[in-house]
Parts: C-alpha cells; sequence; structure tokens
C-alpha cells in the first residue's frame, strides 16, 4: 500500500533553493527548524542562512537547533546579534538542543517541559509574547530530539507525555523536531502511530519532503508541527551544511513584540 504523507499537511511544502526563495511580503514572520551536527561548526553557515533569508523578506521569531553539540565553554562562541541564545546542552558528547529567539521579543523558559531523558530524548521549550490587534498573547514554542535507534515505543510514550505536560492555557503551539522517525515509511506501523498521537493531540505537520539526502537515501525526519497556528507556507532549504536540511514555516499574521525584550546573550538552563 502507498501512503501519501501529504494529506496529513495543511500547507503547502515546497522543496527550493534558497536562491529561489521569496516571502509573499516584507518582514514575513517565520519559524526554523535545524538539525545543525555542531553549532560552533556551522554558525557561520547559519548566519549566512539567516542573512539570505533577511534579504528574501523572512523575519524569523526563532530558529530551533538540534545536535548542538554545546559546552558552557564553547557556547560563548555562539553568538548571532538580534538573537538571544537558550541551551540545553547533553551533559556528554554530541546532542543538545537550543532556540535562537529574536531580541525583539519578551520571552521565559518553560523549565517543566525543557530536559534530557537518558540522553535519548532532549527538549527544550519557551514561551514568546506577541503583541495582537487587541492583547498580548503567549505563543509556545519548542525544540524536541529523538536520538537515532532508540525505542520506538519508548520514543512514543515520551513524546506522549511531554505533550499531555503542556497547560491547555496555550492556544498556539510550535515544536520543530528530528524526531528519527521516516514518514516516508508510514506503511511501518508504529511510525504511522507516532504520527496519529501527534495529530490525536491536535498537531500538524508542516513538511511533506525528504529532510535529508543522500546519494543513495531520502528521509523525511524532522518536522515542524503546529497547533493552532494559520501559517502560509513551509519550506525545505536545500543546503549542504549539515546533512539534514533546514526546514521553515512562514506565518500567515503578523507577529509583533509585546514590548521591549530582554537584553542577554546565552544562557543555559541545565545544570553544569
Amino acid at each position: 500500500m502507498t501512503y501519501d504523507f501529504s494529506q496529513y499537511c495543511l500547507c503547502k511544502c515546497i522543496s527550493l533553493d534558497i536562491d529561489n526563495l521569496q516571502a509573499f511580503s516584507i518582514n514575513s514572520r517565520c519559524i526554523i527548524h535545524f538539525n545543525i551536527r555542531s553549532l560552533t561548526s556551522n554558525l557561520d553557515d547559519l548566519k549566512e542562512l539567516l542573512c539570505n533569508l533577511n534579504e528574501r523578506g523572512f523575519k524569523p521569531l526563532c530558529v530551533l537547533l538540534c545536535e548542538t553539540f554545546l559546552n558552557v565553554h564553547s557556547a560563548r562562541l555562539c553568538n548571532i546579534d538580534g538573537f538571544n541564545l537558550i541551551r540545553n546542552d547533553r551533559n556528554a558528547h554530541g546532542g543538545g538542543v537550543a532556540i535562537f529567539v529574536s531580541d525583539e521579543f519578551n520571552f521565559n523558559i518553560c523549565d517543566n517541559l525543557t530536559y534530557n531523558d537518558s540522553n535519548e530524548f532532549e527538549c527544550i521549550f519557551i514561551e514568546l509574547f506577541l503583541q495582537g490587534r487587541a492583547h498580548t498573547h503567549k505563543l509556545l514554542i519548542g525544540e524536541i530530539y529523538r536520538t537515532p535507534n532508540s525505542n520506538l515505543q519508548k520514543s512514543h510514550e515520551r513524546f506522549d507525555a511531554l505533550i499531555q505536560k503542556i497547560p491547555r492555557t496555550y492556544q498556539q503551539v510550535i515544536i520543530g523536531t528530528d524526531q528519527n522517525i521516516d514518514y516516508l515509511k508510514l506503511h511501518i506501523n508504529s511510525h504511522s502511530d507516532f504520527l496519529h498521537m501527534l495529530i490525536s493531540h491536535g498537531f500538524t505537520p508542516c513538511i511533506s519532503h525528504p529532510t535529508r539526502v543522500t546519494t543513495t537515501t531520502a528521509t523525511l525526519i524532522d518536522n515542524i508541527y503546529t497547533k493552532g497556528i494559520y501559517q502560509t507556507e513551509s519550506f525545505v532549504i536545500k543546503s549542504h551544511t549539515s546533512d539534514h536540511y533546514p526546514i521553515m514555516i512562514s506565518l500567515d499574521t503578523p507577529a509583533q513584540p509585546s514590548n521591549n525584550s530582554v537584553s542577554f546573550q546565552s544562557r543555559k538552563f541545565t545544570t553544569e
């Protein structure tokens, strides 16, 4: 049986080179997820990506990263003008998740949603304060990394438990993830069960094209999930910075800062 994963995505997904990328409006707000495979090694490439996006009319609210490979020392080298860095480093080699948050916005870390489970499941969440037409509202944004070859049933339970911990007061949620579960193989019951679990919680996947491509394989293991969010398009940006492509969603409503933002460059929320 053939499964068409795109039927589960409510927005149009486009895979393209960045030279062909153009925002529909100036200063279009967006969210990026990227398995960067060492932030220190690929920091210049990330800065170039953000510069190219800005030139094409995109202004990221957040850049969600996994496999950052950071520690307290290397993180000091990883600053990007216009962003604050929030980290959850792994207490061992590799791994780690982080969020670069636009310094236009106030935010809080969600400590109860930020943790590392056995170096197999890593997550970090913030609440971002946005100014709507009538009032300020909160947008919950998170990054999750599931290590490859970890037990699928256990991973399913970890995602499910984390999502159930999200307070219902958050009506808008965005989650970026390298879940290492391939949606091009939905004929595998554990893969389709995972997808349907997320859908049952009200989350919609935004990416329907392969996100990790080699000379012999193509897999769809990275995604951005939204709940209560209306985005115009999603993108897979073909890049050779990492063995994963950056992925992005653009938001169809302008997101404005609630007021003057916090002013720190980098913060780590786990114990050294």
